[in-house]
């Protein structure tokens, strides 16, 4: 190995011979003015030495220094062209990896190598080896996986594998996950890694109770999962409402009246909101017909529903309904009104009402302001049209 090492420096001291050769050569003769005198130093320095034409021709040349056979020192050197000697140069020292394992300080300009050392610092990993922090090159073998950590990640796919105990990397090895128990809604939790795995069971409902529809309550079918015992309703029809009858008053500024609907029986009282006519003399209550003074100690008058009523028009809620009856001066009371829970309610929509006359000599007005009523008889009917509960006199014509 020696002796080739020194064949091999011999060759390149000698390539390096001929090219200096080929340099000094340019210098016997000016390319310029063709002349043949040798070219006259005109300076040099450490790095190298110029060349003149001496006719003064003004060709110049550069060469760098021959500094063959004169390694890294301190002592000075001789540069073969221009004859002089310059200061030696330190070693410029390199680490350069061996890639064994070991580094070697390698000087750049003359190759001289320092004693041979092992690379250390870095941290190897699983998959790496360290990176020495001298010269920078990769040494020794990667630690390899550790499986033995105890930690198993889940694959997403009802297995689960350990963990590498110094990355994140995991094993290869796929175990089927178990343990835990499904419920209704949720997957299984695996008691070695702690995720879900595979399939809720899903409720299994029942009917399991069935409420008829009342005026008060909704009618529905209650179901109930046989497992969990979780419970919903379904088939669910809204509750009636009650749909009173005919209302009584009670003699207290109340009235009274009861459900209709099969079954119910529900009576329900509210206060009646009774309609005082225009002249000061008669309250009376468009929902139960009840007529009182509004001086006096007269008995209270009451008026009949008038079951032959008509209504024509958008009622918005609640029922139409009209009461007829004779006062004591001869006079017939009609009241008409939207009855809804016992109260007359709001109508912002006209309604044409039909209420059966026979005597076409009654001549109606508005009993709440005294103000005339469009009116005609037809048939032997009144009609006439009316907004909202509203309260009519009906009085012969007057010669």
């Amino acid at each position: 190995m020696k002796r080739f090492l020194g064949v091999f420096l011999a060759c390149i001291a000698l390539c390096a011979g001929f090219a200096l050769a080929e340099q000094t050569s340019s210098l016997l003769e000016c390319p310029n003015c063709g002349d043949h005198p040798p070219l006259s130093l005109s300076y040099g320095n450490e790095a190298e030495c110029g060349w003149k034409c001496p006719n003064n021709c003004g060709y110049s040349v550069t060469v760098p220094h021959d500094r063959s056979g004169w390694p890294c020192s301190d002592a000075n050197w001789h540069c073969s062209f221009c004859g002089n000697n310059y200061p030696g140069t330190k070693h410029s020292y390199e680490i350069r990896s061996n890639g064994d394992g070991t580094h070697t300080p390698v000087c750049s300009g003359c190759g001289a190598k320092l004693a041979s050392s092992s690379c250390g610092g870095g941290t190897a990993t699983c998959t790496k080896p360290a990176t020495c922090d001298t010269c920078g090159a990769e040494y020794g073998s990667p630690l390899g996986h550790d499986f033995s950590s105890g930690v198993y990640l889940h694959n997403g796919d009802g297995t689960h594998s350990q963990k590498c105990a110094r990355c994140e990397a995991t094993d290869s090895v796929r175990v089927r996950c178990s343990g835990g128990a499904a419920s209704c809604q949720y997957p299984a939790n695996c008691t070695v890694c702690g995720q879900a795995y595979g399939e809720a069971l899903g409720h299994l409902f029942e009917a399991t109770k069935t409420v008829e529809v009342t005026c008060e309550q909704d009618g529905y079918t209650e179901y109930a999962c046989a497992r969990c015992g979780m419970t919903y309703r379904a088939n669910i029809v809204g509750k009636k409402l009650h749909l009173f009858g005919e209302w009584t008053p009670l003699g207290d500024g109340r009235h009274e009246a009861a459900c209709t609907r099969e079954g119910c029986g529900a009576v329900y009282a509210t206060a009646c909101e009774p309609l005082a006519l225009w002249d000061g003399s008669l309250s009376v209550c468009p929902v139960c017909g009840e007529v009182r003074a509004l001086a006096g100690e007269d008995e209270p008058l009451r008026l009949t529903p008038v079951a032959e009523a008509r209504f024509v028009g958008r009622i918005e809620q609640g029922s139409p309904m009209a009461m007829l009856g004779a006062l004591p001066d001869g006079r017939l009371l009609v009241t008409v009104a939207v009855e809804y829970a016992g109260a007359a309610a709001a109508q912002h929509n006209p309604v044409r009402v039909w209420i059966p006359l026979e005597d076409e000599t009654l001549t109606p007005c508005n009993g709440l302001d005294g103000s005339a009523l469009e009116y005609r008889y037809e048939d032997g009917r009144l009609i006439f049209q009316v907004t909202g509960p509203t309260v009519c006199l009906l009085s012969p014509h007057t010669m």
